[in-house]
């Protein structure tokens, strides 16, 4: 069968996103992992799919598949490439789509910038620098960010591991480990996960700009309900089909 597929990136964290609504799609972790293969594949962070949403509240179901084919529960970079599909493929014309993750409800708001402003929802602190925001983060304070070899570290190895190096109250310069990815040059769900630690240690003001490899995005606090945004943009990089073999 051909599957169509659209490669997608935001500050350079690639995506691979397929329209599950109207094509059947049965991917293997194996079969993943070889589509994610940047020589022989097609090359991608994470695998994305829209799928048929199964709670009354959501418009969409959105999965979110990692390089080495394991499932992962949350990505804000994602979720902006995710809504901007929805909206080139006209799968909805709503400025504002509720998308259901693993366990959760988020929502997507496409701004007259058109940027798009993500819902992060209230992060869970299950330890001191230990956050959970529908995937699991680790974020550690360095003093040059250029001067660490993230890959080495072995605490949580389990999570994803932001590294946050505090220029002023409103920006931090940052680089993040994925679990199941290796280094990215973003991250956005560690972006709000490194905002939310010096927010919460009172490092950080409400409103930061977030300094990456791949770029800058903001990442803000609602003071009324606690709720973390993340804004930035998405792009389509090129569109395409692949046959699959049984």
């Amino acid at each position: 069968m051909m599957l169509c597929f659209t490669k997608m990136q935001a500050l350079g964290n690639d995506f691979m996103v397929v329209d599950a609504l109207s094509q059947p799609i049965n991917l293997s972790e194996e079969k993943i992992r070889a589509l994610a293969d940047r020589r022989l594949g097609i090359g991608f962070d994470q695998l994305l799919l829209v799928e048929p949403a199964t709670h009354s509240g959501a418009d969409f179901y959105y999965r979110i598949f990692n390089a080495d084919g394991s499932e992962a529960g949350h990505c804000g970079n994602g979720a902006r490439c995710l809504a901007q599909f929805i909206q080139d493929q006209q799968l909805s014309n709503q400025r504002l789509l509720t998308l259901q993750i693993r366990d959760r409800l988020i929502t997507t708001e496409r701004l007259a910038s058109g940027q798009i402003r993500v819902d992060m929802g209230k992060p869970d602190f299950l330890s001191d620098n230990e956050i959970d925001l529908g995937n699991r983060h680790t974020v550690f304070l360095v003093d040059d960010i250029n001067k660490i070899d993230i890959s080495l570290t072995t605490q949580a190895p389990e999570n994803n591991r932001e590294f946050m190096q505090i220029i002023s109250r409103k920006m931090i310069k940052l680089r993040v480990w994925e679990r199941g990815v290796g280094e990215t040059p973003a991250c956005g769900s560690g972006a709000v996960a490194a905002v939310a630690y010096g927010v919460q240690e009172g490092l950080l003001d409400p409103f930061v700009e977030v300094l990456m490899l791949g770029g800058q995005l903001c990442v803000e606090q609602a003071l009324s309900s606690a709720k973390f945004y993340l804004i930035g943009g998405a792009e389509t990089v090129f569109v395409g089909k692949l046959s699959l073999t049984p």
